[in-house]
This record gives C-alpha cells, structure tokens and sequence, in this order.
C-alpha cells in the first residue's frame, strides 16, 4: 500500500512554506503565475510541483469560470476521480482524520468547483478579489469526501 505523500513532517513544513509564498497572488482564470494570477486548481497544481510532490504543475481541463454558480456537476470532482489523476490521490473515507495535505472543496456556488490545501487549522485557497489567503476550518463550509496526494509508484 502506498503512504500518503504528506506522512513525513518535512513535506508538511514545506507544504506550509509553499502556501505562505503564493500569499495575496490575485484570482486570474486558467493562470499559474506566482504574483500575477492563480485559479483554485492551478494553486494546487502549482504548489505541489514547487515541493516536489508532482512532476509539473497539473493541466485541469477548461472549464467555465462562473460554472459553480449554474450547475450542480462538479467538473473538479468529476476530474479527480479520473483513472490517471486517481494513480495518484484516493478518496479520504469520511471518519479518517484531517490531515495536513488534504484536498478539500470549499463549498462555493452551488457544487464542489473550488480547491484547496489544508494546513494545520487552515485551509489555503484562492478567493476573489483578495487572492491565495488562508482561512480557518470553521471559516468554510468544506463538501466531503476529500482526497489525499499518495507517494508515487517506484
């Protein structure tokens, strides 16, 4: 069985230090540019990459920037349970405990289409207009399941 990639303390610490860098990066649709402009996705993508966890920043598919506002289909959650994308995450059963590392949906509109990074208390996430920010648990309504990044095949 493979570990959960945020097991060891030090990928957790960097995992922190990571977020805290995108800090205050404004929402900018279908962008990963540190400073200039991040979606949800692309702050996951791009923070896993910056740690070395993943290969290169993901590709989420396009998709309409107000979709969560007038569908009740997640395209986010319909993506992750992918075969390519689940190689790497599984779903967190719900009475597993929170995690550092989690990939949680922050409820926003009117289905699941917006990640973020649980860390500590927190969660990191990008929000419009004010950017990649941390906010706490109890600041969100957070869907369930969530999903875990897993250690990758050798």
């Amino acid at each position: 069985m493979k570990l959960d990639y945020f097991f060891f303390p030090e990928r957790v610490q960097a995992l922190a230090k990571a977020c805290e860098s995108w800090r205050g990066t404004p929402f900018r649709a279908r962008s990963v540019v540190k400073g200039a402009g991040v979606d949800c996705a692309g702050f996951v993508g791009a923070v896993f990459a910056e740690i070395g966890a993943i290969p290169a920043v993901v590709s989420v598919p396009p998709y309409p920037i107000n979709h969560a506002e007038h569908s009740s289909e997640s395209m986010l959650r319909a993506w992750f349970e992918r075969a390519e994308v689940r190689a790497r995450v599984r779903r967190v059963d719900e009475e597993e405990p929170w995690l550092d590392g989690d990939i949680v949906f922050p409820i926003v509109g009117r289905c699941e289409h917006h990640l973020g990074l649980q860390v500590g208390d927190g969660v990191w996430h990008v929000v419009r207009p004010s950017g990649v920010c941390c906010m706490t648990l109890a600041q969100l309504a957070l869907a369930r399941p969530r999903y875990r990044l897993m250690e990758a095949e050798s």
